[in-house]
């Protein structure tokens, strides 16, 4: 089953679009500081952080991926 969200409850809730190659970050939860790479577009909720550069020339968004998983502890403490 596929389940998607209407453009008009996108706009009217704390859902936020993320672009694919996104990285994500638990920011709350067991889970917080988890650090997953998004391989599609999708929407999610403030739980959820989603990082993509400005301009992916200068950082791309696998090195950010791999930059990010050593803040686990940093979140944990």
């Amino acid at each position: 089953m596929s389940e998607k969200i209407t453009e008009l409850g996108l706009q009217k809730s704390s859902a936020k679009m993320l672009k694919k190659n996104s990285v994500l970050i638990a920011l709350v939860g067991a889970t917080i500081g988890k650090v997953g790479y998004l391989t599609f577009e999708t929407t999610t909720n403030q739980n959820i952080a989603g990082l993509y550069p400005l301009n992916n020339k200068t950082l791309k968004t696998k090195f950010l991926y791999f930059a990010t998983m050593g803040l686990y502890l940093k979140f944990s403490l």
